[in-house]
């Protein structure tokens, strides 16, 4: 997953990101607000790494992160109707 993406969707893979690091805990992702590099010192910073290990685990995380279909969806997934293409086009089914 690219970053913007990540910081587009940053509210919602926090959880996801406080797995992978558990040292980091909502106030320090609350100032990260998507931002690569605020995410890497801060992880330098509980975890006592180097900068470029950090980026390393950054950018492998970011690499390999697969979004779940509910975070892709966005906030409003549970909320959109679902329309049934073989049924009449008047019903929505929720």
């Amino acid at each position: 997953m690219n970053w913007n993406q990540i910081e587009k969707q940053w509210h919602q893979i926090t959880d996801h990101i406080k797995e992978k690091w558990a040292k980091l805990n909502d106030e320090d992702l609350k100032g990260v607000q998507g931002k690569k590099e605020e995410l890497i010192g801060k992880i330098q910073e509980r975890y006592g790494l180097k900068k470029n290990e950090a980026e390393t685990q950054v950018e492998g995380w970011a690499a390999s992160y697969k979004p779940s279909p509910d975070t892709t969806q966005g906030e409003h997934a549970e909320s959109s109707p679902v329309v049934d293409p073989r049924v009449n086009s008047s019903k929505v089914y929720s």
